[in-house]
């Protein structure tokens, strides 16, 4: 059974309800602007192909009740694989779930939680988030260190050191066992398909849609500052804002962000703290 009540036919009519009055809307400015007679540029009836179904969703934040039930799916999937599985398999599933809560709780495109290194962590203090490849100017962003994700990234670690695994600079931070039981870097398809299995096939919510949902999290917790909210989920003119800060500064912002950003996560009930992989 699925853990999320919502299917993909309501967010497509949610779609197309919302496209359509986009239509109407630029139809008024349209007829405004050109003669009677001028061929349309917008369809009033759109048709969703399925190719845009990857675009549709990812303007929708997740309601929490769905965030919540896809945790508690996750956490129920540990439970009843867990002791069962080889260490192999258990670091697998742990990956994938400090994964999935680092989305939840920085707001992370899935490719900057699959492409996480042993930098990027200084427990128990901070996390170096690698922003998008083409973003140049804003490499790295550092954030507070979320209580929910220090034990299960203290059991990946001192499990990667136990394997006697690399630990070079630019270590993947999360692997999957693969067919044979080795372990092997995350992908986003790996982390993808493993989620959709864990909702279950009529889940309708976009990876993407984590970053909506903090957004406006954040504003309900006090965080108004429009840069100060980009910074922190790596979206254009965030680092800016916080180069111009004095030291000063950016050390109080720093200890606010330590006590906000903390609710988006623990609000979903995501706690890995039990799950060891050598226990």
């Amino acid at each position: 059974s699925s853990y999320i009540n919502r299917s993909e036919d309501d967010i497509r009519r949610e779609y197309e309800k919302a496209h359509k009055a986009v239509c109407a809307s630029l139809g008024v400015v349209y007829k405004s602007m050109f003669p009677k007679g001028t061929s349309k540029l917008f369809s009033a009836s759109p048709t969703i192909s399925s190719g845009l179904s990857a675009h549709y969703g990812s303007n929708f934040r997740p309601r929490e009740d769905i965030v919540k039930a896809l945790v508690r799916g996750v956490l129920d999937d540990l439970n009843k694989n867990w002791q069962t599985a080889t260490p192999q398999q258990r670091y697998d599933m742990l990956s994938k779930a400090t994964a999935l809560g680092l989305s939840l709780g920085y707001g992370l495109r899935i490719g900057e939680a699959v492409g996480m290194t042993y930098v990027a962590v200084d427990l128990p203090h901070t996390i170096a988030i690698q922003g998008k490849s083409d973003r140049f100017a804003e490499e790295y962003r550092v954030l507070p260190l979320l209580r929910s994700l220090v034990k299960p990234l203290e059991e990946l670690v001192l499990f990667h050191q136990k394997l006697g695994m690399p630990l070079e600079l630019e270590s993947s931070l999360f692997y999957r066992s693969n067919k044979n039981g080795h372990l092997i870097p995350l992908t986003r398809e790996n982390l993808w398909k493993w989620l959709r299995r864990v909702a279950g096939s009529d889940a309708a919510f976009r990876w993407h849609g984590f970053r909506h949902r903090l957004l406006s999290l954040l504003v309900g917790l006090g965080v108004f500052e429009f840069e100060m909210r980009c910074f922190v989920t790596g979206h254009s003119g965030g680092q800016q804002w916080l180069n111009q800060l004095r030291p000063a500064e950016r050390r109080h912002q720093f200890n606010r962000l330590a006590r906000v950003l903390n609710e988006p996560l623990s609000s979903t009930g995501f706690c890995l703290d039990e799950f060891r992989i050598s226990g």
